[in-house]
């Protein structure tokens, strides 16, 4: 691009400069107008770059300058016919934000003060936080009506079993109560830390009740043992019938 301006960009430039001059009050509009230099260039006749244009000519920085044009994109996204800004320190903690979700923490900041006249960037800083703040992420498990397998409790959670013996094939699902559905995801986790069987089956002993270290301890440590047909069935444990 050339540096010298044609008889258009100059005019743009004049327009543009007497609303900085005269207009300084009115942020909005003197951001526009620094957009428009800085996108056109049209400081390049006098000055290498825009941070230096704005020094020498307005006497304050690139960074000022770029707040100001951000306060008028903001304002730009605001919704018409609602309150608008009063000034750039309102709009600066938007800046954070996408601008399709400035509108929105705006009208709250608003709400929140009572007026346009009243809000300050504390209150568009509080509501700024208020979207960013993101929903924790709550861990699911699916529900069954389904008894379970060790003591028959209706409410159950759905538990996969996968005993070392089985050489790491997943076998079905099974319903087990929350506590132990918990017995066995720990049972599992020393499993997978290599703990020693007889301290697994020391803990087991001591913090399990005898209902679960009988029916479905020996299973997940993958020993064959004697177990009801019923529950044999529901649980799927084996392929073949022990020998």
């Amino acid at each position: 691009m050339e540096s010298t301006l044609t008889t258009g960009e100059r005019r743009l430039l004049h327009v543009c400069e007497q609303t900085i001059e005269q207009g300084l009050y009115t942020f909005y509009e003197v951001g526009k107008a620094l957009l428009t230099i800085r996108k056109c260039k049209l400081y390049r006749q006098t000055h290498p770059t825009f941070e230096l244009y704005c020094k020498d000519r307005w006497q304050f920085t690139a960074r000022y300058a770029r707040n100001q044009i951000s306060a008028w994109k903001t304002y730009q996204a605001l919704e018409d016919g609602a309150a608008k800004p009063l000034n750039e320190r309102q709009c600066r903690p938007l800046q954070g934000l996408p601008l399709d979700k400035r509108a929105q923490a705006w009208e709250k900041a608003v709400l929140a003060a009572g007026s346009a006249e009243k809000t300050y960037s504390r209150h568009v800083a509080a509501a700024v936080d208020s979207l960013r703040l993101k929903p924790s992420r709550r861990r699911t498990f699916k529900i069954t009506l389904r008894l379970c397998e060790v003591c028959g409790y209706s409410f159950s959670d759905e538990h996969h079993l996968k005993p070392q013996s089985s050489g790491g094939r997943q076998f079905d699902r099974i319903a087990l109560c929350p506590n132990h559905h918990r017995y066995a995801t720990i049972l599992q986790q020393q499993m997978m830390d290599s703990l020693p069987r007889q301290q697994i089956e020391a803990y087991a002993a001591k913090h399990f009740d005898r209902f679960f270290n009988k029916r479905l301890l020996p299973h997940i440590l993958g020993r064959t043992y004697e177990i009801s047909n019923d529950i044999g069935e529901s649980l799927d444990l084996f392929t073949h019938p022990a020998v």
